[in-house]
């Protein structure tokens, strides 16, 4: 089961510059979940994750490049995010050097939509937990 980690991790995309008319807004959401089991741990390299794109455009979007601090992906680019629609893509958040509480977060994403490539960049404050530390139960007597 997923949750929604803070409410301040979406990303509202819009274009630069001055909007023609029939021009819809570009929107892509950008959502950083975990499962409600597996929360991000510091001090662990292995932390699964989920990125969702949400697309409520009337068009397709291609994400031409994703990047975000701390964060390796598996995947092939670009990603296609159908017209209304959303894809969820698993990554890997390496909390190994992170020694507080929240962890400020770089988000950079390059999209094309309609043939005009667009970028932006956010920042995103995640929570993490204290890491599991395993125990030695041997003991020198």
């Amino acid at each position: 089961r997923l949750k929604n980690i803070d409410k301040t991790d979406k990303m509202t995309i819009e274009p630069n510059g001055a909007v023609h008319r029939d021009t819809t807004l570009l929107e892509l959401g950008i959502n950083i979940e975990e499962d409600e089991e597996e929360r991000i741990k510091r001090g662990r390299d292995d932390n699964p994750i989920f990125v969702i794109f949400s697309n409520p455009n009337q068009f397709s979007v291609n994400v031409t490049d994703i990047r975000i601090d701390f964060t390796d992906f598996k995947i092939d680019l670009p990603l296609v995010i159908p017209l209304q629609g959303e894809l969820s893509v698993e990554a890997n958040f390496d909390a190994s050097e992170v020694k507080e509480k929240k962890v400020k977060v770089s988000c950079y994403v390059s999209y094309e939509e309609q043939g005009v490539r667009q970028e932006k960049e956010i920042q995103i404050e995640l929570e993490t937990i204290g890491a599991y530390i395993p125990f030695d139960d041997e003991f020198d007597i």
